[in-house]
């Protein structure tokens, strides 16, 4: 038997739980092939953006957003908002 053959009759007997887990790990497996190599930089210790935010804004905004975000190298949306965001948080500590 080579190493990409699968003895039915083992897995069969294992415990629920052992494939169960199994299971969850192949599920997590082709979940990670399918991440840009962009996405996995932008994951800080496997932490993943899985929640959707929509938001509707003037022309002007938006053209403000996409000026800093060239000028912080396509930035992404959700990195510039979150550098504003810890910004307003340091601001508030210090007043």
């Amino acid at each position: 038997m080579t190493d990409t053959d699968v003895d039915w009759s083992m897995v069969r007997r294992a415990p629920k739980p052992q494939r169960q887990k199994a299971r969850e790990g192949r599920a997590a497996a082709e979940r990670r092939t399918t991440v840009t190599m962009k996405q996995r930089q932008r994951m800080p210790a496997g932490e993943a953006r899985n929640s959707q935010l929509n938001l509707r804004c003037s022309e002007a905004f938006k053209e403000r957003i996409n000026a800093e975000r060239g000028r912080r190298g396509g930035m992404s949306i959700v990195d510039l908002l979150e550098l504003a965001l810890e910004r307003l948080e340091a601001e508030d500590l210090t007043s």
